[in-house]
């Protein structure tokens, strides 16, 4: 065994050992700062029965619900189970195809995976912290003992736009009291709410929070965003150094530069990492039935259990769902 494979093999146990209590503790920080926002910050910002005080309620309860359904869903689904049948007859058709079109295949036509002993189906790879080879794999997370597949991705990337507007009103709700008080201070009591009593802002459990919240809340800014530049491109994180290898090579002397095969357009990807099984807004979309983009959006993002529309083996390309359809 060489240098570098002892070094992945202790760095894969390393991350299988610590999975499990990752996602836990990961569980109560979801549930601690939940509590801890509705019911020290809340009441300190409006009175209990309240109009604000009920909407604030409901807020809260709405969002720590998405992120809370969000992760253990993300963490407890895994990917479908793949035929090996299925993949080796797709091997074999990948590789009776012309050189030319084979150069316009995002992986190589045939890969067999020596520690699964089959081979693998396109867009997928083995994880070695798993253990397995995963579809459609984007990276294993240590924070959901999980690798991101094709039937948690969804899940995953809603976890990640829930948990960054579930933190930003989580600093802007426990920061109002100090607000307040700031505002008490210089005498504009106008900007304070009936119910408003001092505010004890340096209670630890609030303080906490606040970091808490500010910090997962910068870090999405930057990590919700490099998610969603991926999921707009249909690609996952490995992907993306597949593709960028194979756009430079399309610039040394290619006559047909490279793209990737499943970027089917932003809407389309979106459309394909949210569709579901069975999902009836989808039904009558693909039936020609006008439905309101903002409609369906919403309509997507909302917590379901229905499994993933991906099966994990065939997915949609350009060629097919764009250029036939032409």
């Amino acid at each position: 065994m060489s240098f570098y494979e002892r070094c992945d093999y202790w760095t894969s146990a390393a991350v299988r050992s610590i999975g499990a209590p990752t996602f836990a503790f990961g569980i109560v920080l979801i549930i601690g700062c939940t509590l801890s926002v509705a019911r020290i910050a809340i009441p300190l910002v409006a009175e209990k029965g309240s109009i604000l005080f009920i909407c604030l309620c409901f807020i809260c309860s709405v969002f720590s619900f998405c992120i809370l359904f969000n992760f253990v869903a993300a963490g407890v689904f895994r990917e479908p189970l793949i035929s090996s049948a299925e993949t080796e007859r797709l091997a074999c058709e990948a590789s009776q195809l012309p050189p030319r079109q084979q150069q316009q295949l995002l992986d190589e036509p045939a890969r067999f995976c020596k520690t699964c002993e089959r081979y693998k189906a396109p867009r997928e790879h083995h994880c070695s912290v798993c253990n397995r080879c995963v579809a459609k794999m984007d990276h294993h997370c240590p924070w959901i003992n999980n690798c991101v597949n094709s039937e948690n991705h969804r899940y995953f990337f809603l976890f990640l736009l829930y948990l960054f507007i579930g933190t930003g009103c989580g600093v802007v709700v426990v920061l109002l009291p100090a607000y307040w008080r700031l505002s008490n201070e210089n005498n504009r009591d106008e900007l304070k709410p009936p119910s408003y009593r001092e505010p004890k802002i340096h209670m630890f459990p609030l303080l906490l929070t606040l970091i808490l919240c500010a910090a997962m809340f910068i870090c999405m800014i930057f990590f919700l965003g490099w998610n969603t530049l991926h999921v707009f491109r249909n690609e996952t994180q490995i992907e993306r150094s597949i593709v960028q290898f194979k756009e430079n090579l399309s610039y040394g002397g290619r006559s047909i530069p490279f793209r990737n095969p499943y970027d089917l357009g932003r809407w389309r990807n979106v459309l394909f990492l949210l569709e579901t099984r069975g999902d009836p807004l989808i039904r009558r979309l693909k039936k020609g039935e006008n439905v309101v983009n903002v409609k369906l959006l919403l309509w997507l993002i909302i917590p379901t259990l229905r499994p993933s529309a991906c099966d994990g083996v065939h997915f949609p390309t350009f060629e097919e769902e764009i250029l036939l359809a032409v």
